[in-house]
Protein backbone atom coordinates (compact mmCIF):
# COMPACT_ATOMS: atom_id res chain seq x y z
CA UNK A 1 0.00 0.00 0.00
CA UNK A 2 1.75 3.38 -1.03
CA UNK A 3 0.95 5.93 1.59
CA UNK A 4 -0.25 9.64 1.68
CA UNK A 5 0.57 12.49 3.55
CA UNK A 6 -0.81 13.32 6.67
CA UNK A 7 -4.59 14.83 5.63
CA UNK A 8 -5.06 17.26 7.83
CA UNK A 9 -2.97 20.69 9.14
CA UNK A 10 -3.46 22.00 12.66
CA UNK A 11 -5.55 25.04 11.07
CA UNK A 12 -8.06 22.38 9.61
CA UNK A 13 -8.39 20.29 12.60
CA UNK A 14 -9.42 24.08 14.41
CA UNK A 15 -11.92 24.66 11.68
CA UNK A 16 -13.17 20.61 11.90
CA UNK A 17 -13.66 21.24 15.87
CA UNK A 18 -15.18 24.48 15.50
CA UNK A 19 -17.48 24.26 13.28
CA UNK A 20 -18.80 20.65 14.67
CA UNK A 21 -18.95 22.32 18.46
CA UNK A 22 -21.21 25.24 17.19
CA UNK A 23 -23.27 22.05 15.32
CA UNK A 24 -23.23 19.81 18.05
CA UNK A 25 -23.48 22.73 20.99
CA UNK A 26 -24.36 26.08 19.19
CA UNK A 27 -21.64 27.33 20.82
CA UNK A 28 -18.19 28.44 19.80
CA UNK A 29 -14.90 27.11 20.94
CA UNK A 30 -11.79 28.59 22.04
CA UNK A 31 -8.43 27.18 20.66
CA UNK A 32 -5.77 27.20 23.38
CA UNK A 33 -2.65 26.34 23.67
CA UNK A 34 -1.77 22.97 23.25
CA UNK A 35 -2.11 20.96 27.19
CA UNK A 36 -1.15 17.19 28.35
CA UNK A 37 -4.24 15.34 28.82
CA UNK A 38 -5.26 14.13 32.66
CA UNK A 39 -3.88 10.73 33.41
CA UNK A 40 -7.58 10.53 34.55
CA UNK A 41 -8.93 11.42 31.15
CA UNK A 42 -12.02 10.03 29.04
CA UNK A 43 -10.65 9.01 25.72
CA UNK A 44 -12.57 8.43 22.57
CA UNK A 45 -10.93 6.89 19.43
CA UNK A 46 -11.81 6.25 16.21
CA UNK A 47 -10.17 4.62 13.61
CA UNK A 48 -9.21 5.45 9.52
CA UNK A 49 -8.56 3.14 7.23
CA UNK A 50 -7.63 3.29 3.52
CA UNK A 51 -4.82 4.85 1.52
CA UNK A 52 -3.67 6.38 4.75
CA UNK A 53 -4.17 5.02 8.23
CA UNK A 54 -4.67 6.81 11.51
CA UNK A 55 -6.88 8.10 14.02
CA UNK A 56 -8.43 10.60 16.03
CA UNK A 57 -8.90 10.93 19.35
CA UNK A 58 -11.03 13.45 21.51
CA UNK A 59 -10.26 13.02 25.42
CA UNK A 60 -11.20 15.54 28.24
CA UNK A 61 -11.69 14.43 32.27
CA UNK A 62 -14.34 13.21 33.71
CA UNK A 63 -16.50 15.75 34.81
CA UNK A 64 -16.04 17.47 31.23
CA UNK A 65 -16.93 14.70 28.99
CA UNK A 66 -20.22 14.18 31.77
CA UNK A 67 -20.71 17.65 30.76
CA UNK A 68 -20.88 17.34 27.18
CA UNK A 69 -22.87 13.90 27.82
CA UNK A 70 -25.31 15.92 29.90
CA UNK A 71 -25.84 18.32 27.18
CA UNK A 72 -25.57 16.17 24.41
CA UNK A 73 -28.29 14.40 25.06
CA UNK A 74 -30.27 16.39 26.61
CA UNK A 75 -30.45 15.45 29.84
CA UNK A 76 -31.39 17.85 32.96
CA UNK A 77 -28.67 20.13 34.56
CA UNK A 78 -29.03 18.02 37.74
CA UNK A 79 -28.63 14.35 36.02
CA UNK A 80 -25.39 12.54 36.60
CA UNK A 81 -25.12 10.96 33.27
CA UNK A 82 -24.18 6.76 33.58
CA UNK A 83 -20.77 5.44 32.20
CA UNK A 84 -22.82 4.14 28.69
CA UNK A 85 -24.27 7.69 27.93
CA UNK A 86 -20.78 9.25 28.65
CA UNK A 87 -18.89 6.98 26.45
CA UNK A 88 -21.83 7.22 23.81
CA UNK A 89 -21.68 11.13 23.86
CA UNK A 90 -17.82 11.58 23.43
CA UNK A 91 -18.13 8.81 21.01
CA UNK A 92 -20.06 10.69 18.80
CA UNK A 93 -18.28 13.39 19.08
CA UNK A 94 -14.66 11.57 17.77
CA UNK A 95 -16.85 9.92 15.34
CA UNK A 96 -18.07 13.20 13.86
CA UNK A 97 -14.54 14.83 14.17
CA UNK A 98 -13.04 11.96 12.53
CA UNK A 99 -15.47 11.81 9.32
CA UNK A 100 -14.80 15.60 8.77
CA UNK A 101 -10.55 14.43 8.77
CA UNK A 102 -11.44 11.43 6.47
CA UNK A 103 -13.09 13.69 3.86
CA UNK A 104 -9.96 15.36 3.22
CA UNK A 105 -8.38 12.03 2.13
CA UNK A 106 -8.01 12.05 -1.12
CA UNK A 107 -8.95 8.18 -1.59
CA UNK A 108 -11.56 5.70 -0.14
CA UNK A 109 -10.93 5.33 3.84
CA UNK A 110 -13.36 3.84 6.12
CA UNK A 111 -14.42 4.72 9.92
CA UNK A 112 -13.96 2.66 12.47
CA UNK A 113 -16.04 2.16 15.37
CA UNK A 114 -15.63 4.41 19.04
CA UNK A 115 -13.56 3.12 21.14
CA UNK A 116 -14.16 4.80 24.69
CA UNK A 117 -11.94 4.29 27.68
CA UNK A 118 -10.46 5.78 30.53
CA UNK A 119 -7.04 6.57 31.46
CA UNK A 120 -4.26 8.03 29.93
CA UNK A 121 -3.05 5.15 27.77
CA UNK A 122 -6.36 3.83 26.94
CA UNK A 123 -7.40 3.29 23.24
CA UNK A 124 -3.83 4.06 22.62
CA UNK A 125 -2.20 2.53 19.45
CA UNK A 126 0.47 1.05 21.04
CA UNK A 127 -2.22 -1.34 23.28
CA UNK A 128 -2.84 -2.50 19.71
CA UNK A 129 0.28 -3.36 18.69
CA UNK A 130 0.91 -0.11 16.58
CA UNK A 131 2.72 2.73 15.76
CA UNK A 132 1.41 5.79 16.15
CA UNK A 133 3.01 9.07 15.80
CA UNK A 134 1.02 12.39 16.60
CA UNK A 135 0.22 14.76 13.67
CA UNK A 136 -1.58 17.47 15.17
CA UNK A 137 -2.79 17.99 18.82
CA UNK A 138 -4.59 21.25 19.81
CA UNK A 139 -6.28 21.63 22.98
CA UNK A 140 -10.06 23.41 23.14
CA UNK A 141 -11.65 25.60 25.78
CA UNK A 142 -15.79 25.44 25.81
CA UNK A 143 -18.34 25.89 27.92
CA UNK A 144 -18.04 22.58 29.93
CA UNK A 145 -14.62 22.41 29.83
CA UNK A 146 -11.29 21.70 28.00
CA UNK A 147 -10.94 19.12 25.51
CA UNK A 148 -8.30 17.89 23.22
CA UNK A 149 -7.89 16.42 19.97
CA UNK A 150 -5.18 14.37 18.70
CA UNK A 151 -5.04 13.19 15.15
CA UNK A 152 -2.42 10.34 14.78
CA UNK A 153 -0.47 7.97 11.92
CA UNK A 154 -0.40 4.38 12.53
CA UNK A 155 1.82 2.58 10.39
CA UNK A 156 0.82 -1.39 11.17
CA UNK A 157 2.81 -3.46 13.56
CA UNK A 158 5.75 -2.95 15.65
Amino acid sequence: MTTIPAPIEAEYLDSIVTSVWESLFGEPVVVTPTADEADDAVRASVDIHGSWSGSVVVSCAPAVASGLARELLALPDDADPDTAEVHDALGEIANIVAGNVKSLLPDHAELGLPEVRQGRAAGAPAERGERADALVAATYHATAGRLRVDVTTQEGPR
